[in-house]
């Protein structure tokens, strides 16, 4: 018995509408969202526990965090220090496990004693100490990726990671949110930016690229210029 999806395409769209309608499912609920530890919010009202624990690089890899489906349950990588240190890649990393809760995970099958947790980019099978059943598993191990072209994608559980990823940018920085927090604000000038990083919560570069996905910057090569898209010249 497994918990996980068969890979399927999302499109961007529909992983937007996915992260819109869990918060408006949250504030129905009386969960109001609330920056920038919105993150910890949505595991309270997904009823997800999160549980730190040192991570063994031999047998998990260098990663931040594992999911275990059959448990409702994420764990950080206390030995991580970078989580630690910057607020905004906890976030990230905690929305991005809940991008795969919400997407990838049957959350209407009985779950079972089983071993599986999410640590890297492979689906693998993990056999239970009690049952001769297996638990389908996938891997994650990118902590603070940029959101690429889904066309660049390669693999099922590339596609996994990516959907997981664009979902935790939705959540964490909605369009309507952004729209509020970038008022007043020069989106050219890296302290402002940086303002709205400290007060949504997230990473700079995570920001720089929603900002960019939703076209308020434009695209560059540079790393040190702003300049403004589309959207933000109306």
């Amino acid at each position: 018995m497994t918990r996980v999806k068969p890979p399927r395409y999302i499109n961007k769209q529909d992983i937007t509408t996915a992260a819109d309608r869990l918060l408006d499912r949250m504030r129905e609920s009386g969960f109001t969202p609330k920056w920038p530890q919105l993150a910890d919010l949505v595991t309270d009202f997904l009823d997800l526990s999160i549980i730190w624990e040192s991570f063994d690089p031999l047998e998990d890899g260098v990663i931040a965090a594992k999911i275990l489906p059959s448990k409702s349950e994420i764990y950080i990588n206390d030995a991580f220090q970078a989580i630690h240190d910057n607020h905004g890649l906890y976030e990230s990393t905690l929305a991005h496990e809940i991008g795969h809760w919400m997407l990838h995970i049957d959350r209407d099958e009985p779950g079972h004693p089983g071993l599986g947790v999410t640590v890297g980019n492979d689906l693998v099978k993990i056999e239970s100490p009690e049952t001769s059943l297996g638990e389908e598993i996938f891997l994650c191990r990118n902590l603070d990726k940029k959101i690429s072209d889904a066309l660049h994608q390669k693999t099922p559980d590339d596609w996994r990671e990516w959907q997981a990823q664009y979902f935790a940018s939705c959540l964490l920085m909605p369009l309507a949110k952004i729209e509020e927090v970038r008022q007043g604000r020069n989106l050219t000038n890296w302290n402002h930016v940086n303002a709205i990083a400290d007060e949504l919560g997230v990473t700079k570069s995570n920001l720089v690229n929603r900002l960019q996905d939703l076209e308020y910057l434009e695209k560059s090569n540079s790393s040190s210029r702003l300049y403004l898209g589309k959207r933000s010249r109306k």
